[in-house]
């Protein structure tokens, strides 16, 4: 069981953040799922007659949850295929007002806004994967090119993680960071392991504009990555931090000091067999992130070292590695 907290833009401009209690993380939703789908939100109803209907699945203890329908109108497919060639679609999921309005964490959800639903089929209908609200999570509205270059991926994972982490269209760059700030280390580290994330990144830096570029680059900072874009956004005034905001402690010159020079130590043996002992003998592929995460920082001599051992034991090529490219001179 986890607490996944999610964060989104309502139609009305407000962020609205909560945590979601679950008893599934974001990978096992994804993969779990049988259909997933981006989708505007239409409305709700309830169901007048709830007799021979499955029951409720998830965490729901203490609440007397209403079966309700929420209707939706597909923009993409991400995974699996609708049951009917419609693309409004209506999905059986138990809501916790006996009104069945349709609320995250408080805040209602208006008509028109964009969310990911987790969907599984059930006897040829769509219900929600858990009836609990971490099966809908909020994201911005999409151009058609942007849903196009998602779904391209021809991947879950990364649709849904290039959906979560993409800034949007008519969203403020602003609050950016602060959005995906929750989600980066689970994408990261479970949903798609480093090598992929930075992929993913790349393509989403690419496409952003000017001012979410900033944004991205404060993120990958705490990746101890685009360290000199994030000091130069925060120096011009174009990112700004609340006081005592500690999360970006790798901006400092000695907070980004401190780091290199414990992942260097750490890399510091030579042979497959010293490396493990580092590690303290993980498993291959938790090592070999740890080798990807190095390989895109902006510690010249991080990279080299990481990118060398990638390919020494992984038999990676370096030069196929992507990168978010936002350090245009690396640091020492």
């Amino acid at each position: 069981m986890g607490i996944v907290r999610l964060c989104a833009v309502w139609a009305a401009g407000a962020l609205a953040c909560y945590s979601a209690k679950s008893t599934f993380t974001l990978e096992e939703g994804v993969d779990g799922a049988d259909v997933i789908v981006l989708a505007s939100y239409a409305g709700s109803r309830a169901i007048d007659d709830p007799r021979g209907l499955p029951g409720p699945r998830g965490n729901l203890a203490g609440l007397s949850p209403a079966p309700c329908l929420l209707e939706a109108d597909v923009r993409a497919v991400v995974k699996g295929a609708l049951p009917a060639r419609s693309l409004r679609i209506q999905v059986l999921s138990y809501l916790r007002q006996a009104d069945c309005r349709f609320e995250l964490g408080g805040t209602p959800v208006g008509e028109g806004q964009s969310l990911i639903f987790l969907l599984r089929l059930d006897q040829g209908r769509l219900r929600s994967w858990v009836d609990n609200y971490g099966a809908f999570i909020p994201v911005a509205d999409f151009s058609r090119g942007e849903i196009e270059a998602a779904t391209a991926y021809g991947n879950a994972r990364m649709a849904v993680a290039y959906f979560l982490l993409m800034p949007g269209m008519g969203r403020s760059a602003s609050g950016y960071a602060d959005r995906v700030d929750f989600l980066v280390s689970e994408i990261a580290g479970t949903l798609l392991g480093m090598d992929q994330f930075w992929s993913l990144m790349d393509g989403i830096y690419r496409r952003a504009d000017a001012a979410a570029r900033d944004q991205i680059c404060l993120v990958a900072s705490n990746f101890g990555a685009c360290i000199a874009c994030a000091r130069s956004a925060i120096a011009s005034g174009k990112v700004s931090l609340p006081p005592r905001d500690f999360r970006y402690h790798y901006i400092s010159p000695a907070g980004f000091d401190y780091f290199t020079t414990q992942r260097l130590s750490m890399l510091s043996p030579s042979s497959l067999a010293k490396i493990r002992r580092t590690f303290s003998d993980p498993a291959p592929d938790v090592m070999k992130g740890a080798l990807y995460w190095d390989a895109c920082t902006s510690s010249r001599a991080l990279r080299a070292r990481a990118r060398e051992l990638l390919r020494q034991v992984y038999h990676v090529d370096p030069d196929g590695i992507r990168c978010i490219p936002c350090d245009a001179h690396l640091l020492k």
